[in-house]
């Protein structure tokens, strides 16, 4: 078939309109046709550790909450009204998180939190929110490290059961494999990761060989993974995925299977680092749709990841809650359910299964990283 130029033009058009209306389908909270928000604005407070630690974490998080703030009011707000973000630094520890709390919910009123990054720094707010009657929603806090209950938290955090499938076909891809060895990150996190590994190790004969955890934020881990080498191992699983701990593993010349979580797609694409320090390392990652990714590329011009797509969801998830009940935001949220940017979002059920996607299992190579099928 062959286009005239007029065709052409006519068929840009219909192609450039229905892409702008996907993209308020797929990013707005407001109806389709609705003017920018306007008029008093609907305050959500946000806890993330803007420093410490946990700030490389928490700057995807923090560009993927405005994302949102800004597709959300461009496609009319919550009921014609804007969403204005609060932020507070938790400075990646537990009392300030709580000082942020009280700030956020006494002060500047606010009618939800969001927040935080990493659990240790999440569970102390949860009593509070429940104190509070104040909605609270944790980005990325996985099932297994929540300590408490309240019917005003919830977590869109992956669950730790959701990588079950990709650690299945990392020993799948290396059939062979009959020992192990674990690098653990020492808390409910790393221990839940840790189960998880052993019983999927126990599925396919897989023995145990030994296994050091820690839980120091600055170590380049060549203590450990040099213990562990000498092990000999057929596979490594390693929590700790850091560049720092990939360094290492490079300058050991360490080349056992690897499986080690998604800050590799960090360290690749937006800090820089060498690809010869992540060939060959398996990793799990739960990736969001192509739009998102093209939009979050165009505002930040960096690639979204540590699950950058949750904090985005959460904020999105927060405007339904409040475009359908606008008196009561836990009742509003108890009927939210939609197909987000990565996986079903469903608030009608377990809070702590927010989140339906499975984690994906890629692979480094020498010049890109694919999918394991």
């Amino acid at each position: 078939m062959s286009y005239t130029n007029s065709s052409r033009t006519r068929t840009t058009i219909i192609v450039v309109a229905l892409i702008a209306i996907v993209a308020i389908v797929t990013f707005g909270s407001g109806k389709l046709g609705k003017k920018a928000a306007s008029g008093e604005p609907i305050k959500i407070g946000v806890v993330y550790a803007l420093t410490g630690p946990a700030a490389t974490w928490t700057q995807y998080g923090k560009w993927a909450d405005d994302l949102a703030v800004r597709d959300i009011n461009a496609a009319g707000g919550v009921n014609g009204r804007p969403i204005e973000l609060i932020y507070e630094d938790s400075k990646t520890a537990p009392a300030t998180s709580v000082s942020a709390f009280q700030k956020l919910t006494s002060v500047d009123h606010v009618q939800a939190v969001i927040g935080d990054v990493w659990s240790f720094i999440t569970n102390p707010l949860i009593p509070l929110a429940d104190q509070k009657k104040v909605v609270l929603i944790s980005p990325t806090v996985m099932d297994k490290s929540v300590e408490g209950k309240s019917d005003y938290f919830y977590t869109i955090g992956h669950t730790v059961g959701s990588q079950r499938d990709s650690v299945r076909k990392f020993l799948a891809s290396n059939a062979t494999a009959k020992t192990a060895t674990i690098l653990c990150w020492n808390d409910a996190w790393g221990q839940a990761h840790e189960q998880l590994f052993k019983e999927v190790m126990a599925e396919r004969g897989v023995k145990l060989l030994g296994e050091e955890c820690t839980n120091d934020f600055g170590s380049n881990y060549r203590t450990e993974l040099a213990k562990l080498q000498a092990l000999k191992p057929d596979v490594l699983f390693a929590t700790p995925g850091t560049i720092a701990f990939y360094k290492t593993r490079h300058e050991l010349g360490v080349t056992t299977p690897t499986l080690t979580t998604n800050i590799v797609i960090d360290g690749l694409e937006n800090q820089n680092m060498p690809r010869e320090l992540a060939q060959g390392l398996y990793f799990t990652e739960w990736t969001p749709n192509q739009a998102f990714v093209d939009s979050f590329k165009k505002m930040y011009g960096k690639t979204p990841i540590m699950e950058a797509q949750n904090h985005y969801e959460a904020v999105r998830a927060l405007a339904k809650a409040m475009e359908n009940n606008p008196d009561d935001v836990l009742a509003g949220l108890r009927t939210v359910k939609y197909e987000g940017i990565a996986g079903t979002i469903d608030f009608t059920g377990d809070h702590t299964q927010v989140n339906q996607e499975n984690a994906k299992l890629y692979i480094v190579g020498e010049s890109e990283y694919v999918e394991v099928k």
